[in-house]
């Protein structure tokens, strides 16, 4: 590099070259899970100047919007040459949002990597080398399993149990992010109730034998890191027709969103009496 006089500046064998290096991403609520739609915030962007020559003024740090991820649109530039080996941290913070999803087509746990993209132009120019970090969005709660009996016979009892996991490091329920299950099963199937031994009872079920799918589960407490099984005794109508199985399934709510759900079957069996 040379003065307008023809002085050498600086000498050597790479040009610039700016990257950010490290950055901190803070979630709006912090449950040790990123979840669909929620807010968070990029700060103590950092940038170095890894190339052998000063980089020039004019040197701007974006932080793109992707398929995933939405931002302000906000840049900051640089204010001074950043020598070589120099490190800067930008004094702002972008702010955006986790993109939201429709609800579920599949029976399956929601759970997907996204990337953060920063970006450094200069005169148009895009450097092609940036730090790339990357989380892992899934919702707080999920439902792990839903046991059935294999049959059932006409006017029999059993049990259907329900697992619920609460995979972050707050408390969801009643008092914060309510959960509740929709449970939807074949007519000849009727729901008789809740056998939790608990006391208080960490759910609350419902049921309207008068309105189709209206039996509820209201989840009270699921504390961090731990699994409630929800315990409901169904019986199969002493008429019911037996020709095919009996459907059943689970919907999971959270925070008034279904986010997942899983099904099954009971196969119905004849209660063959011998003369």
């Amino acid at each position: 590099m040379t003065s307008t006089d023809g002085t050498v500046i600086h000498q050597s064998s790479s040009r610039y070259n700016a990257e950010v290096v490290s950055y901190d991403v803070i979630p709006a609520f912090d449950d040790n899970v990123f979840e669909p739609n929620e807010k968070l915030t990029i700060s103590g962007v950092k940038v170095q100047n890894t190339g052998g020559l000063p980089l020039p003024l004019g040197s701007t740090v974006l932080m793109p919007s992707t398929a995933d991820l939405k931002f302000e649109q906000l840049s900051h530039k640089i204010p001074w040459e950043l020598q070589p080996g120099e490190t800067y941290e930008i004094p702002v913070n972008f702010h955006g949002r986790i993109c939201d999803i429709p609800p579920p087509n599949k029976p399956q746990v929601y759970k997907k990597s996204v990337k953060f993209h920063p970006t450094i132009e200069l005169r148009g120019r895009r450097f092609e080398k940036s730090f790339t970090s990357e989380i892992s969005v899934q919702y707080p709660v999920q439902l792990k399993k839903l046991l059935l009996p294999e049959q059932l016979k006409r006017g029999e009892i059993s049990t259907v149990s329900i697992s619920i996991e609460n995979v972050s490091t707050v408390t969801y329920g009643r008092s914060h992010g309510s959960v509740f299950l929709n449970l939807h099963m074949d007519s000849r199937l009727r729901p008789l109730g809740a056998m939790s031994k608990s006391t208080p009872a960490p759910y609350e079920i419902t049921h309207d034998p008068t309105v189709c799918d209206s039996t509820y589960v209201k989840v009270m407490l699921i504390p961090p890191k731990k699994t409630l099984c929800v315990k409901l005794a169904i019986q199969m109508d002493e008429n019911a027709n037996l020709s095919k199985d009996c459907f059943f399934q689970v919907d999971l709510y959270f925070q008034k969103k279904l986010i997942q759900y899983k099904q099954k079957s009971i196969k119905t069996s004849v209660d063959v009496k011998y003369i």
